[in-house]
Formats: structure tokens, sequence, C-alpha cells
């Protein structure tokens, strides 16, 4: 099944962009980036729902990954306590 993203990635008008897919646990990229975005989903790389994954071996990964300059932006969320 296609990732519902993907049509962006053929929009002549997002030729910059890419859509590569791949276990959170092996994050390696083709090419080095100018951005990394994890949006409300940072919280689910620590359980089983996408990992657990090893946090600080994915953050070595994705800072390795970017391009002098680069930026790695997370916007998450926290549920209440219980």
């Amino acid at each position: 099944r296609e990732p519902a993203v993907a049509p962006i990635t053929r929009d002549p008008n997002y030729a910059n962009t890419m859509l590569y897919v791949r276990n959170i646990s092996d994050f390696a990229v083709p090419e080095r980036l100018d951005l990394i975005f994890n949006g409300q989903n940072y919280h689910h790389m620590k359980s089983s729902y996408l990992g657990p994954v090893d946090m600080a071996a994915f953050h070595r990964a994705a800072f390795a990954a970017l391009k002098p300059g680069g930026a790695y932006i997370v916007i998450d969320f926290a549920g209440a306590p219980g």
C-alpha cells in the first residue's frame, strides 16, 4: 500500500522532496538531507508501535544524515499522567 504522502513527492511543485520508506531502527538515507521532520510520531519510537528504537543510535544516524546547516525538527506531545 502506498503511503498517503506519496503523491506529493510526484508533484512537480515539490520536485525537491523524496519519500524513502524503511524500518526506523535501520534509519539511513541515500543522500544527505536538508531537513528531517518528525511530526507527532516521536513518542511512538519508544514503544512497540514503531520500535522500540535505540533512540541514541537513531539520533546519531539522523544528525549524520543531515547536510551542514541541516535541520532536525521534532513536533510531539505528551499525554497527561494516567
